[in-house]
């Protein structure tokens, strides 16, 4: 793990801005996909619960996935969130304790749920875009992926479970794969 603090010279906010950046190896197949990123949206839903509705910390909680071919397949899952500066150390150590439980103990079914739902909703207003399909039949070939990948959207959304959800974030919220960087307001 690597953290690091930066002194905000731009003097825009007198907000921190804490980003940890989790990253390894990626074997990409369609369900690592959809795991890596549907564990991320279950993440930033139950963080947004803790940090914004439990704790008062934040007002956004964002997490987001970047997944590379070349030159070796990784991935990269960000979390990110401001907070007040004071406050950045507490609410990182509530974010790895969020993983910890979810790693250890699950997530609620209602997480779950409400991951599917958006997921369906989501694909049903993008799949009459241009740009899904530009942007799925792109990631087709960059990822050397059959097109028949595109059909098994619905079987891996009505898949998804605890259980999946749980291996998920153990395999890529792992906390001895992560980098940290701060962003603090000048003093």
């Amino acid at each position: 793990d690597v953290e690091r603090v930066v002194a905000n010279l731009l003097r825009i906010e007198p907000k921190a801005r804490v980003r940890l950046i989790f990253h390894g190896p990626f074997a990409y197949q369609v369900t690592n996909s959809f795991r890596i990123y549907a564990a991320a949206d279950v993440l930033e839903a139950r963080l947004m619960d803790i940090l914004r509705e439990e704790k008062g910390g934040t007002y956004h909680v964002e997490t987001d996935v970047d997944l590379d071919r070349f030159p070796e397949p990784c991935y990269r899952a960000s979390i990110t969130y401001t907070c007040a500066p004071e406050r950045a150390d507490e609410l990182t150590r509530a974010v790895f304790a969020a993983i910890a439980a979810i790693q250890f103990d699950g997530i609620a079914d209602s997480y779950i749920e409400k991951i599917r739902e958006a997921r369906r909703r989501t694909r049903e207003k993008e799949v009459v875009r241009n740009s899904f399909w530009v942007r799925t039949l792109k990631n087709c070939v960059y990822f050397d992926r059959p097109f028949s990948d595109i059909a098994k959207f619905d079987d891996l959304v009505d898949g998804w479970n605890a259980a999946i959800c749980r291996d998920a974030v153990r395999a890529y919220f792992r906390p001895e794969r992560y980098i940290q960087v701060t962003l603090l307001p000048e003093k």
